[in-house]
C-alpha cells in the first residue's frame, strides 16, 4: 500500500522484485488495491461548480476512416472547482464510455445526460459542456489532465489494454483527489481495503469495464 501509494505508484513487475513474489501475485495484488481506489471514486460525485469534456486514449491520428478503431478508447473528464476564477480543480473523474454512448469517438447526448445522472450531485450547477459535435471549444485544463493520465499509464504500466482501463483511470483520479483534497493516499488506501469487499483473481480476469454491451454499470461481471 505505501509503494501504490507514492506519486508514481509502483508496476507488477516491480513489485515482484521489491516483495519477492511472482508476477502474477503482484499483478493481483495491485489490482485488489485498485478496486479498493475505484469504489473510493465511484462513491464520491461531482459538487459545485462543473466541467465536462472528453479525450481519447490510444487516439490513432492517421487512419482510414472517422470510426472509433479498437485501440481507441473514448473517456469522459468530469472536474469540480475549488477556485473558477484561479482555474483550480477540487475533484476529477475520468470515466470510460460504453458503446452505446458513442458516435464515433464522440459522446452522445445519452453518454452525457447518464454521465451526469451517476456522477453528479443533484445540485451541481454545469458550467461548461462536452462539445458538440463540429465545435472545436474544448476544456483546455480537462484535456490537460486526461492526457496527463494517458501518458502516467503508458510510462508507469508501457500501456493499458481497454479491459482494465478504467481502473487505471481510478487509480489516478484517487491520487488526484487525495492531493487536492489535502487528504493522505496511504491512509484512505488503507481505510478503502478494511471495508470494501476483496475481489477474487477470477473477478479480474472476467472483468469487462468496456461495456460493449451497452450496460453503465462498471463493476464485476462475466465476459
Amino acid at each position: 500500500m505505501y509503494l501504490v501509494s507514492q506519486p508514481e505508484s509502483v508496476n507488477a513487475v516491480r513489485l515482484a522484485d521489491v516483495i519477492e513474489v511472482t508476477y502474477k501475485t503482484a499483478w493481483l495484488m495491485l489490482h485488489k488495491l485498485r478496486d479498493a481506489m475505484s469504489q473510493v471514486e465511484e462513491g464520491q460525485q461531482l459538487a459545485g461548480q462543473v466541467r465536462m469534456d472528453y479525450h481519447v486514449y490510444g487516439y490513432q491520428r492517421f487512419k482510414p476512416t472517422l470510426d472509433r478503431v479498437p485501440h481507441e478508447h473514448p473517456v469522459m473528464i468530469g472536474a469540480s472547482h475549488i477556485d473558477q476564477e484561479e482555474d483550480r480543480l477540487m475533484h476529477l473523474k475520468l470515466l470510460q464510455l460504453a458503446a452505446s454512448d458513442l458516435r464515433g469517438t464522440i459522446p452522445t447526448r445519452y453518454g452525457i445526460a447518464d454521465f451526469r445522472e451517476r456522477h453528479m450531485e443533484p445540485s451541481a450547477t454545469m458550467v461548461t459542456m462536452v462539445p458538440r459535435y463540429g465545435v472545436l471549444k474544448r476544456v483546455p485544463l480537462l484535456y490537460h489532465y486526461a492526457s496527463d493520465s494517458f501518458q502516467w499509464m503508458n510510462r508507469r504500466f508501457h500501456g493499458i489494454g481497454g479491459k482494465h482501463l478504467q481502473a487505471y483511470l481510478h487509480e489516478y483520479c484517487f491520487r488526484f483527489n487525495r492531493f487536492a483534497q489535502l487528504a493522505s493516499s496511504f491512509s484512505t488506501l488503507v481505510q478503502a481495503c478494511m471495508v470494501h469487499k476483496c475481489p477474487t483473481y477470477k473477478d479480474f480476469v472476467v472483468r469487462d469495464y468496456r461495456r460493449e454491451n451497452g450496460s453503465n454499470n462498471i463493476g464485476v461481471k462475466a465476459a
